[in-house]
């Protein structure tokens, strides 16, 4: 009897894993619309027991068969493999070539971007082929035994793509970064005679990253969500679930701040500072430094009357799976203002320095300021596009989607002054981009001086009420280099 218990006992998980496991149940999050006033449009929130994360909209001003699938999936360009640069790019275009011009697609660091437009009769049917996507399924973008269509066409667009100011800016400041190398060409180039090698590493690569888990989906329509949800739920039921396997990358460190020298070919002169750090979860509107995007008119209106940029935005962006989030800001720079990039970095830091010194009242009153804003945006605004919901998806989880969940219990004062603080204490990447000639013309002048901080004088103050000017803080030496355009010939 006790061998035929440990019998039992030893073939219990094998007999496990061949039966079908039963469906976990569906976790309903919200069916509370943020946006007021607007009757015509409801929606829910839910987390599918595959890990999909989905948001159903009911929409009556769209058309009587009028639908929209939008996807967003966590994997970008930062996830390329080491021996193929340019496999989410090609990917991309090779599922946009299947489905065909209704699907339209963004590529971006941290994950791409998918939105459909169907008709309600197919409705069933182009759903259940766009969530194949990230199931087991018999959909592939492309034939393993043939030849790998228009990939010298997609090869020619992306070299196009990386011609471009932004692709230079973002390519190199990742390489600086040590996540990227060389995102220039394709590495599949080099088994261009071995269509069935290169195939089976592209699929390998879609397994593992184009997945339910930590992915998003959007589905609006003109239907009420109880048939809509049904549906789904019944296209769900019948897909074998992919379980996502992620290569481990090694621990991301900075070990030192950088100064580099972009080549431009555009017209673009720009000044991005760059501060990356480590979060083990990240939400955007729930983040402490999120509120400090907000407030970066003063510093915008200071350059202006100088005369030295023309507009300043800072953002965060999360670049995915054990890699770091980055706060960013970006400066367009005038001809003057390339000349006196070391005096507006000088400026940054003082604005920082004044951020992280405000008063708890003062950060509540910001706080109110932008609850404000949201609040009318929300009204002007509505409804967002598909685009821009996913955009916003992939950087907010589903339960504090969207902009009305930023709350006043997330917000600590004690951690946003820390997090500022972390930010000048830490190391920082400069990227000063600009033609050649101007920045040959900056290297002879030699003896560029951060302005004076005369205590009375109105361009050395921001907008954060009573505050005084702080002094430029010392900060980590920068290393210098030049990084010259590579597509030149």
């Amino acid at each position: 009897m006790m061998f035929g218990l440990l019998t039992c006992l030893f073939l219990w998980p094998c007999s496990f894993f061949c039966k079908e496991v039963p469906v976990p149940i569906h976790h309903f999050v919200s069916d509370t619309s943020p946006y007021k006033g607007h009757k015509n449009c409801h929606w829910e929130k839910w987390k599918l027991s595959n890990g999909l994360s989905l948001l159903l909209i009911h929409d009556i001003r769209l058309g009587a068969s009028e639908c929209y699938f939008g996807l967003s999936v966590p994997a970008g360009a930062v996830d390329d493999p080491s021996y193929a640069p340019g496999t989410a790019h090609l990917l991309a275009h090779l599922i946009g070539d299947t489905f065909g011009p209704e699907l339209d697609f963004e590529i971006g660091l941290h994950s791409t971007l998918f939105k459909l437009r169907s008709e309600w009769e197919p409705f069933s049917s182009d759903l259940s082929r766009f969530l194949s996507l990230i199931h087991h399924d018999s959909f592939c973008p492309f034939d393993p035994t043939g030849k790998m269509p228009a990939l010298h066409e997609i090869e020619a667009e992306r070299h196009f793509s990386s011609q471009q100011d932004a692709f230079h800016l973002w390519s190199t400041l990742l390489n600086q970064l040590q996540i990227t190398q060389d995102r220039n060409s394709y590495g599949f180039e080099n088994v261009v005679a071995d269509n069935l090698q290169r195939a089976s590493q592209l699929r390998q690569w879609f397994d593992c990253y184009y997945t339910a888990e930590e992915s998003s989906c959007i589905v609006s329509t003109p239907k009420p969500l109880s048939e809509v949800r049904n549906v789904i739920l019944e296209i769900l039921s019948g897909m074998r679930q992919k379980t996502m396997r992620r290569p481990k990358r090694e621990i991301w460190k900075c070990n030192k701040s950088a100064f580099l020298f972009l080549e431009m070919q555009k017209g673009t002169r720009s000044l991005s500072c760059i501060w990356p750090f480590l979060e083990k979860e990240f939400s955007e509107k729930q983040h402490p430094l999120y509120l400090l995007t907000t407030v970066m008119e003063g510093l915008t209106l200071q350059l202006r009357d100088l005369k030295w940029a023309t507009s300043c935005q800072a953002h965060l962006e999360p670049l995915g799976y054990q890699l770091p989030t980055l706060f960013c800001i970006r400066i367009d720079l005038t001809e003057k203002g390339v000349q006196r990039w070391e005096g507006i970095l000088s400026l940054i830091d003082q604005f920082l320095s004044q951020a992280a010194q405000l008063k708890n009242e003062e950060i509540e009153a910001l706080f109110s300021e932008l609850k404000k804003e949201e609040s009318e945006q929300i009204l002007t605004d509505f409804p967002w596009s598909i685009e821009k919901m996913l955009k916003a998806f992939a950087k907010e989880p589903l339960q504090t989607f969207p902009l009305f969940a930023v709350s006043p219990l997330q917000l600590d004062s004690h951690r946003y002054r820390a997090s500022i603080q972390q930010l000048l204490d830490g190391h920082r990447i400069v990227l000063l981009g600009t033609n050649l000639s101007e920045w040959q013309t900056i290297q002879k002048l030699s003896c560029l001086q951060a302005p004076k901080k005369d205590k009375g004088n109105p361009h050395n103050r921001f907008f954060f009420p009573n505050k005084p000017t702080i002094s430029h803080l010392s900060r980590q030496p920068l290393e210098y280099s030049t990084c010259p355009r590579k597509d030149q010939k």
